[in-house]
Order: structure tokens, then C-alpha cells, then sequence
């Protein structure tokens, strides 16, 4: 199983930045929305103000869908379908904003489930809410820990008769460290080199997996294939 990250990961750019820079301006009440209920609520009110300025949500996509992938994450996609590795995406971004990237990019049916922000369209003005409200992470934002939702995928794939023998993780921010403290001794994680989870794994000490820092796709497609001819 591979479990990985969405913006900074999959993506080259964050997709929430790149839709919130489609406005010109941004009154401060909103601005100041992030602290007090979280960027989810605050993401959602950008969504607003983008309808409200009439700017369709098909161009709101469209911009998304133009972010470029990191080096060679489209054929790391590839490769791991063909070695049957499952891989889920966890992020805070949104559904709609992942699924239209993946399906644009050809890799959609690389990936086994998306857990994110439900994201619909009513009438014509996107809209988004949090994953979830927990209280329980102190190291997760409130509406989504990742280690929880890998966790819960886990032992879903194990009531059904999967028992997967490697982990590993594929992130770059904080909000990715809570499913790695979570990954055991054969496990792998890759942080994106020089990015905020790179640098927090140098000071942890309480990291099991094995760390392998990456800038382009193609060490951990290596190291994967290695495990699959280790399992042989």
C-alpha cells in the first residue's frame, strides 16, 4: 500500500493558492477566516466570492488542471499499477479538485480510493467542507488526520481479506507526520526533499520507517520495485 499526498506531492504547486489567486482581492474579514475557523471554511469562502465575481467554476478547474505534476509522478503512477501496489490519496485539498487532475493527467484509475474535503458543485458555485471535526490529534488539523483515515483504510482492506506487508508514505507538509508515526520498522516513508516534512523527520525521534527523501518520482518507484522482488 502507498498512501500519498496531494499538493506539494502529486502536484507542483498547492491547489488551493493557485484557485485563491484567480481573485484580485480578498477582503481581510475573509483573510482572517483562516485563523479563526480553519482554511477549509476559509477555502469555501473563496469559492463564494469566486461565483459571486462570476468566475465559472469550469475555469476554477481548469486552473487546478494546469498545475504541473512533480518529476515523473505521472509514470510513477503507472509503474505502481503495474506491480498491483495499492495506492489511496489523503489530502487536504478537496474531491473535486483531485479527481478532475487525475482524470485530465490519465491516472485516475491508478488510484485505489481519495480521502479528502468533499468538494460539489450546486447550481453553478463550487462548494467544500471539512473531512471530518476531530479532537483527538494535536499534531492534525481539526477536520482531517491522516493517520486516522490511514489507519481506518488499513484495517477496512484487512476485514476484506488484505494484509498488506509494506506501507509507505508519500507527503511533504506537517499535516503528514501524523500517519508516519504510525508506520512500523519495514515501512517507508519519502518526504519531498527540503520540503516542511523533510525537515521535521531530521528532528523526530520517533520515526520506526525507514526515510528515503526524494525530488524525483523515480527512487521510490526503485525502492517499491525492490520490495516486490523481495515478496517474490
Amino acid at each position: 500500500l502507498t498512501a500519498i499526498d496531494f499538493d506539494y506531492t502529486i502536484i507542483n504547486d498547492n491547489s488551493d493558492t493557485v484557485v485563491r489567486q484567480l481573485l484580485t482581492d480578498v477582503p481581510q474579514s475573509v483573510e482572517d477566516l483562516r485563523g479563526i475557523h480553519g482554511w477549509t471554511f476559509y477555502m469555501n469562502e473563496i469559492l463564494r466570492l469566486l461565483h459571486l465575481n462570476k468566475v465559472p467554476a469550469s475555469e476554477i478547474i481548469e486552473a487546478v488542471v494546469c498545475i504541473p505534476p512533480t518529476p515523473n509522478m505521472i509514470d510513477m503512477f503507472h509503474s505502481l499499477k503495474k506491480m498491483d501496489c495499492e495506492v489511496i490519496i489523503i489530502s487536504d485539498a478537496n474531491t473535486i479538485f483531485i479527481e478532475e487532475w487525475l482524470k485530465a493527467h490519465g491516472v485516475r484509475d491508478c488510484i485505489h480510493k481519495i480521502y479528502s474535503n468533499p468538494a460539489k458543485l450546486q447550481g453553478r458555485r463550487l462548494t467544500v467542507k471539512g473531512y471530518h471535526e476531530q479532537n483527538w490529534c494535536r499534531i492534525s488539523a481539526k477536520n482531517m488526520c491522516k493517520g486516522y483515515i490511514l489507519s481506518e483504510y488499513i484495517m477496512e482492506r484487512e476485514k476484506a481479506g488484505t494484509v498488506f506487508r509494506y506501507l509507505s508514505y508519500c507527503g511533504d507538509g506537517r499535516n503528514d507526520l501524523c500517519p508516519i508515526l504510525r508506520l512500523r520498522a519495514e515501512d517507508f516513508v519519502f518526504p519531498r526533499k527540503n520540503y516542511t516534512l523533510d525537515k521535521l523527520l531530521k528532528k523526530s525521534d520517533k520515526v520506526k520507517c525507514k526515510i528515503i527523501p526524494w525530488s524525483d518520482t523515480k527512487i521510490i518507484v526503485q525502492t517499491l520495485q525492490n520490495l516486490c522482488v523481495k515478496k517474490k
